[in-house]
């Protein structure tokens, strides 16, 4: 009584403006007035009365009345509950679908005025009209010290791991032989501006140029900034951002690369961490957006 007294306001006047603003809100559930008091009173509204009846002086009662002038009015109502338009049951269910789809005949042109008859459904396309997948030719570029100085006894691993995530994407096609260079970031830009360049004579399909290694945090991890270097007509930063937290789900690691994506002269250009599990989570991910 002493808010509505002094501001005209009080918190029954914020429970009905909540639930007035929230039904002129589109696309939204029609909340009930009971839903927003518990929340304003944070407990059941006539708990809270039963707490406070009684505890009102004649002076507070005296001073309610005379600024009853400044009182907020609501529109009662609108704040009725909300009832739909239209019933929300449907006999659909109990009828066949071709009946329900069938054009109905029409005995007079009285009757086909009035009643509209039903548009059935078009046929499935034929697989004659599926459309072929687009060729993806996928380039890979190995940046690794190591490798680069033949001091990986076991050979690569990356290659296999990025052979056996695009066996999944039956329209890619990996070339055979990746190029490897060292962790020197002219090195990586130059191999990448041959291989972009190569590639803008492929007639079909899509083109796309993949790094693997150098995405980290070591003083020689430089294959973003040499990536960037190439002076990209489009970074897609939010589509490697979302491929590496969804990756980072199943391998911990993919969550370290700093890895950057994007395209130049209409090839996709992106970088892959250089664990080969990471490899496999990250490009997964990110070659489903490709």
């Amino acid at each position: 009584m002493v808010l509505m007294s002094v501001s005209g306001f009080c918190r029954n006047c914020l429970t009905k403006w909540l639930t007035l603003s929230s039904r002129s809100l589109p696309d939204t559930a029609h909340l009930p007035l009971d839903f927003f008091a518990n929340y304003v009173y944070d407990e059941d509204p006539k708990a809270w009365k039963e707490k406070y009846n009684g505890t009102t002086s004649e002076d507070l009662k005296s001073n309610y009345e005379a600024s009853k002038s400044i009182h907020a009015k609501f529109d009662k109502k609108a704040l009725e509950p909300f009832q739909p338009p239209n019933p929300l049951q449907s006999d659909v269910c109990c009828k066949d679908v071709d009946d329900l789809c069938a054009p109905k005949p029409s005995s007079s042109s009285s009757t086909s005025s009035s009643s509209p008859s039903v548009i059935p459904l078009p046929p499935p396309p034929s697989s004659s009209s599926t459309q072929t997948p687009v060729k993806i030719t996928v380039a890979l570029i190995i940046v690794s010290d190591r490798l680069h100085n033949n001091q990986y006894p076991e050979g690569d691993k990356c290659l296999p791991a990025v052979s056996r995530c695009l066996s999944k994407f039956k329209a890619a096609s990996l070339l055979d032989k990746p190029a490897v260079v060292p962790d020197e970031e002219e090195a990586i830009a130059s191999a990448l501006r041959e291989t972009v360049e190569a590639l803008k004579s492929n007639p079909e399909g899509k083109s796309v140029v993949l790094t693997c290694g150098g995405t980290g945090f070591s003083p020689r991890d430089v294959t973003p900034e040499a990536t960037l270097s190439l002076d990209l007509d489009k970074r897609f930063s939010q589509l490697m951002s979302h491929s590496t937290r969804l990756a980072s789900k199943d391998d911990v690691m993919a969550s370290l690369s700093r890895g950057v994506c994007g395209e130049k002269d209409g090839i996709f250009v992106g970088n892959l961490p250089g664990n080969p599990e990471a490899v496999e989570a990250v490009l997964n991910e990110l070659f489903k957006g490709v």
